[in-house]
């Protein structure tokens, strides 16, 4: 199962990079009140930028002014670190794939590291909120951290209006944890049984499907774009403020379909309380075997969200190795696997030279879809 699971991850992972790529799980079985939609807030505008520091000499120039270094035979200093708790920010709210995934990932860190990893929620503005606290206070140290949603990431930079005081080279990448696809998904009583009645229904009825996602700019809102693009179709979006509150308006009868990823549908598939009718991935996932693929219905589309976890730009390489082979411990360990699994939650796991290229070409990737998203 491992093995069939990593080698799914890897095809998806490469289908992301190259074409179109974009954590408890809440169970509702009885009708909820609405929640309410929210919009991105604006923080404030950017503080003054620092002067560039002076040039610094050349290795050449400092070889012939300096003396030869000599050779050593002490040892380097070996680093404490970690020697006190580390604080781990998810800038999504409780209740959702991506704070459950961080969850499970802080308490098999604690295990690897032998200090506490206390995972902090700073929501808002589809995370711009939480990463703007995150770049302001957070030390170059390693002791905090903050998890990253790829592709909701970088469109809070990308566009000018959010005034975002960060961008991509703001966060030392660390890891990356989880390639979670999109999935559509209704609850078992709807009549949309397959993506095709779906389709029919929307273009029946334009904008007449409400629909919730994760948030203005997330994941799930460029699959849903790309998907209406793609299908000629217009659906009535509501923008919710992470997964948690966007799962309750679909469970409870709020909206008829939710967009968002298989960690936040999967409890609610096992339980008989929703009907998972496409899943934007290059083939079948093995979390979801009996799902077809939205390509497997005529619909060629591959999008999902990469989750991992970046420290203050400038923490010491040395700081940033050792957090990195923490990862992958837990990565290793068949518990940690295991409750991944049981949750929906792909884990995949991605060094820190992996996860930086990644990151570079999702930037690039969405700054080309910026049109399309400055448009809904």
């Amino acid at each position: 199962m491992a093995n069939s699971h990593l080698r799914v991850s890897r095809s998806l992972a490469i289908g992301l990079v190259s074409a179109v790529a974009t954590f408890a799980v809440l169970a509702c079985s009885s009708p909820a009140p609405a929640p309410t939609p929210t919009a991105a807030s604006k923080p404030a505008a950017a503080p003054a930028q620092p002067t560039t520091a002076p040039a610094q000499p050349t290795a050449a120039a400092a070889a012939a002014t300096k003396p030869a270094a000599q050779p050593t035979t002490a040892a380097a200093p070996k680093s404490d670190f970690p020697n006190k708790p580390i604080t781990y920010v998810v800038p999504w709210p409780a209740g959702g794939a991506m704070d459950l995934g961080a969850r499970l990932l802080a308490a098999s860190l604690e295990t690897v590291l032998g200090q506490q990893v206390q995972v902090v929620n700073k929501a808002g503005a589809t995370g711009q909120s939480g990463l703007t606290d995150f770049v302001k206070s957070a030390k170059p140290d390693g002791y905090t951290l903050v998890a990253i949603n790829s592709p909701s990431l970088e469109p809070t930079y990308l566009d000018p209006e959010r005034q975002a005081i960060y961008k991509r080279t703001s966060f030392a990448p660390v890891a990356g944890q989880v390639i979670d696809p999109n999935v559509y998904f209704v609850k078992t009583d709807s009549p949309y049984k397959t993506m095709a009645d779906l389709v029919k229904a929307a273009k029946d009825k334009p904008e007449g499907i409400a629909t919730s996602d994760t948030g203005l700019m997330s994941d799930d809102h460029i699959s849903v774009l790309l998907f209406q693009q793609k299908t000629g179709i217009k659906l009535a979006m509501s923008h919710f403020e992470g997964s948690a509150p966007a799962q309750a308006a679909v469970l409870g009868g709020h909206v008829a379909m939710m967009i968002g990823n298989i960690g936040d549908a999967m409890s609610h598939y096992k339980s008989g309380n929703a009907r998972v009718l496409g899943i934007a991935a290059a083939e079948r996932h093995p979390m979801l075997p009996d799902v077809p693929t939205l390509k497997e219905q005529g619909i060629d589309l591959q999008t999902a969200v990469i989750r991992g976890t970046c420290a203050q730009a400038g923490t010491p390489v040395e700081i940033i190795k050792q957090l990195e082979a923490a990862h992958k411990k837990v990565d290793e360990m068949p518990a940690y696997r295991e409750k991944m699994s049981n949750s929906g939650l792909p884990y995949r796991f991605m060094g820190t030279d992996e996860y930086d290229k990644f990151l570079q070409s999702e930037e690039k990737r969405i700054g080309e879809l910026m049109p399309l998203l400055k448009q809904q």
